[in-house]
């Protein structure tokens, strides 16, 4: 199992009316219960609303099958039904100091069925959901990738690494050129989520050809056959003889091979996370997470313009439907 995820629910007492199980969380249970037994260590924190206090809370979840998994409550006293937003900032501080202590590496996203095809929990309902690597088996990628990204997507390294060495089927230990084209790959991945960064205006774009070179232990004889088999006339002036230095030939090589590969970057991404507006939430989410609402309701906050203008998420919206824009520094 390449994925696993980590997921945050907010739980409720029966009402004084209510009897039996409560459908909903049954059917979350049995999900979290039948991933772990086939082997899956997804993580599920529960935040019980309106409990006393967390035995109190745990007495009620063992009727679920849930009472190992980890638990916060906000007691009735801090609980009030009718005041969203006070709700909203006490579990942001639960989910906040849960994702930041066990779960910084995990993406959020809102779909998740094209990575993990047999999880069968509920789309909907959740205040959080996070993609993690379920192992190291792509650390190397990883390793070039941390080498490259900005920071809001540095700590998701291998994750990132792991979803496009699964989609594209990339082989970091096999023969030189599967080797290298994975190289390639995870060099234009960095590239792609450096110019959402600087697009969002987070911060410059700060893409280095020459230090993603040297990340990567790139063969050189390798880059510029490819570049001088494929990108002859974008490269004529470096290969003129005498008009260009050597220095930069490298660095040119690697901006024009990856050209090539911007756009399947991006439409494996897409792929993967359900859609062009999935993905663009989830890399803008990283940036800028909103742990005071569910995902359900700041993804339609978001996408549907309500929480912002439009002229805040042009340029970035742009980036990622169209796969790539221009930048300057480049």
């Amino acid at each position: 199992m390449a994925f696993k995820l980590s997921l945050i629910a907010l739980v409720y007492p029966n009402g004084a009316s209510d009897s039996g199980l409560n459908i909903d969380l049954l059917q979350r249970a049995n999900s979290w219960l039948q991933r772990r037994n086939s082997g899956s260590r997804d993580d599920l924190l529960l935040i019980g609303t309106g409990f006393e206090d967390e035995p109190a809370f745990r007495a009620m979840l063992k009727s679920y099958g849930l009472a190992n998994a980890e638990i916060a409550v906000i007691p009735p006293d801090e609980f009030g039904e009718s005041d969203g937003t006070a709700l909203g900032e006490s579990v942001e501080l639960i989910a906040a100091r849960w994702i930041s202590k066990h779960h910084s590496n995990a993406i959020p996203v809102v779909k998740w069925s094209e990575l993990i095809s047999d999880a069968a929990y509920p789309a909907d309902g959740w205040w959080w959901a996070g993609l993690e690597a379920a192992d190291d088996e792509q650390s190397s990628l990883a390793a070039v990738l941390g080498a490259l990204l900005p920071d809001s997507f540095n700590r998701q390294a291998l994750t990132w690494a792991t979803i496009i060495a699964e989609c594209d089927g990339l082989n970091c230990a096999g023969e030189e050129h599967e080797v290298h084209e994975a190289a390639m790959q995870t060099i234009a991945l960095a590239r792609w989520l450096t110019g959402f960064d600087a697009a969002s205006e987070n911060n410059f774009y700060d893409f280095s050809a020459s230090e993603a070179i040297d990340a990567a232990g790139l063969d050189p004889l390798r880059l510029g056959f490819e570049a001088g088999r494929n990108h002859e006339s974008e490269l004529a002036d470096h290969f003129d003889g005498n008009d260009e230095s050597d220095e930069g030939l490298a660095a040119a090589c690697l901006l024009a091979c990856l050209e090539d590969r911007t756009g399947a970057i991006k439409a494996t991404l897409s792929g993967a996370f359900g859609g062009d507006p999935l993905l663009f939430w989830s890399l803008y989410r990283s940036i800028w997470p909103d742990l005071k609402r569910s995902s359900d309701d700041n993804m339609n906050g978001l996408l549907s313009l309500s929480d912002v203008d439009m002229g805040d998420i042009d340029r970035p919206w742009q980036f990622v439907t169209e796969g790539w824009i221009e930048f300057s520094e480049e």
